[in-house]
């Protein structure tokens, strides 16, 4: 039910591991209760004693009371989060006619047909014009008739060079390393500005940093991460944690098929 109830609401999160070892958990403690004397012990504390020491009803009463506070707090949770969905854009307007840049998010500039001034208010939190695109990220393109939004490419003229064989980027920090697999060269311009991938990885300093691959499949125990894309695929294989942590990527063409093998097989 706690299970269930958290999918229900989204307070939570419903899982399956908590879900099998909870209900195995239980059952077993069942049967160690059941097959042992335990059983007699119980009896006699929660019908003898209690009963006979007339304390039954206060042991109710505090379960009652325990039950209604937590019921409370989840309605109270529940209440919080639809607050936070609530978006209220009546303190931001439009000053002049103007197309205006708000942000990049992905692949995609944004623009307003106009000027904005003010702010958005979502839940409690204030979100200014220069955040928006930020604190709205995938989901900006709901409120395109507020923001009067224009969807533009960020990032265009992509091409992939394939080659046969392994090509390592110079990049490599000691923590990072990327290696090319039967590419010999991706390129594509961000803003106007050509960003190349072929002996080295294209420099912040020209504003290339680009979101051409989304997450498809990841898995932090085996360490490895799969991102696909339309034009290349690449696999990040990590090895160690927090100050020990090392990545390997590989960029591969996009009908190398990839799985949970694939960081074994690519070293």
């Amino acid at each position: 039910m706690i299970e269930l109830t958290q999918f229900i609401t989204r307070i939570g999160s419903l899982d399956i591991d908590d879900f099998i070892l909870n209900i195995s958990g239980s059952f077993m403690v069942y049967l160690i209760i059941i097959k042992t004397k335990l059983n007699n012990y119980l009896y006699k504390l929660f019908y003898e004693v209690t009963i006979s020491e007339k304390i039954s009803n206060s042991i109710y009463c505090i379960l009652l009371i325990s039950f209604i506070l937590v019921i409370v707090c989840y309605i109270s949770l529940i209440y919080q989060r639809e607050q936070e969905k609530k978006v209220d854009f009546s303190n931001l307007g439009c000053s002049i006619n103007e197309k205006t840049y708000l942000g990049t998010s992905g692949r995609y500039n944004y623009y307003s047909e106009c000027k904005l001034e003010g702010f958005v208010i979502r839940g409690n939190e204030k979100i200014f014009v220069n955040d928006l695109v930020k604190r709205f990220s995938s989901n900006i393109e709901e409120y395109s008739d507020e923001l009067k939004l224009i969807k533009e490419e960020a990032i265009t003229n992509i091409e992939v060079k394939l080659s046969k064989g392994v090509k390592k980027l110079v990049d490599d920090d000691g923590k990072t390393q990327k290696y090319l697999i039967d590419i010999d060269r991706i390129s594509y311009f961000k803003n106007g500005v050509e960003c190349i991938i072929e002996d080295s990885f294209p420099s912040d300093d020209k504003d290339c940093s680009a979101e051409l691959v989304t997450v498809t499949k990841h898995d932090t125990n085996n360490g490895y991460v799969i991102q696909e894309g339309d034009y290349f695929n690449v696999l990040s294989c990590t090895t160690g944690m927090y100050s020990d942590l090392k990545v390997i990527d590989y960029y591969v063409p996009v009908d190398y098929e990839l799985n949970e093998n694939s960081c074994s097989e690519l070293k």
